[in-house]
């Protein structure tokens, strides 16, 4: 090839040719593992007896959202040997086959009761979370595991209001779903995190409504974690403000973590 600038040419397409293949095996977003179930991207923390979704993936890293009231200790407060304690994660059968994963906890928040965490493992299947401005449809899923049973729990929701940090649902989670999803199954994307349930009172304790995280504090709270770009570049924040929401956004009754 004794023409310089067709070899210019050839170096400039090997380089953009590589340059492609990389971004491609390194994406977080592939589509190549969004779930084609959205309960597959649900995992089990049996340790800390709370459920979880897998929102991110790429091959050697991916991130669990989940409920930051599963790392309270005795009396309900923020607990440092919670955080602390080796997370054991359980799943349904992945892309590939994932085995003894280190874990760790990088961002949390109990005002708004939401935690990141991070396994260095993957891919995963995962479920994204809705963009901004996202319009969910009717037909909405708790997933999560109920009691800490398999096989996983799966529900329908219908949400009957919203508030700046919550979002009220007429059917009510169950006790081992904190952290699961609230997932929009016709677009395949996360709009809520389980939170609690309320009762009718101190003399009626039977579940009425559902809690969740709402769609626009998971943005604000994963801002945190990735500023201005989709790849994460999580940095640890520590909020030890009440888990609790405020009493005037809570119908009557009890407030009761699930």
């Amino acid at each position: 090839m004794k023409n310089p600038f067709v070899r210019f040419l050839w170096i400039i397409a090997f380089i953009l040719f590589f340059l492609l293949l990389l971004l491609r095996v390194n994406s977080v977003h592939s589509q190549e593992y969004r779930a084609p179930h959205p309960a597959l991207a649900v995992v089990r923390i049996s340790s800390h007896g709370a459920s979880g979704t897998v929102i991110a993936t790429s091959p050697k890293r991916s991130w669990i959202l989940s409920c930051a009231h599963m790392y309270f200790g005795k009396g309900e407060t923020p607990s440092a040997e919670a955080r602390n304690r080796k997370h054991v994660i359980h799943c349904y059968p992945q892309p590939t086959k994932q085995t003894g994963v280190s874990s760790r906890l990088i961002l949390w928040d109990h005002k708004l009761d939401l935690s990141l965490i991070e396994i260095d493992a993957g891919p995963f299947y995962f479920v994204p979370v809705a963009p901004r401005g996202f319009k969910p449809s009717r037909e909405l899923w708790s997933i999560g595991y109920d009691e800490m049973k398999w096989p996983i729990t799966a529900r329908t929701a219908t949400i009957i209001d919203h508030e700046p940090n919550i979002t009220i649902t007429r059917e009510p989670p169950w006790h081992g779903r904190s952290g699961g999803a609230l997932i929009d199954p016709k677009a395949g994307l996360l709009i809520g995190v389980v939170c609690a349930y309320t009762t009718g009172g101190p003399f009626d304790r039977k579940p009425k409504d559902g809690i969740y995280v709402s769609h626009d504090a998971i943005l604000r709270f994963l801002a945190r974690a990735w500023p201005m770009t989709h790849q994460p570049h999580p940095k640890q924040v520590q909020d030890w403000r009440p888990i609790l929401p405020s009493p005037r956004v809570i119908p009557p009754g009890l407030l009761c973590p699930t």
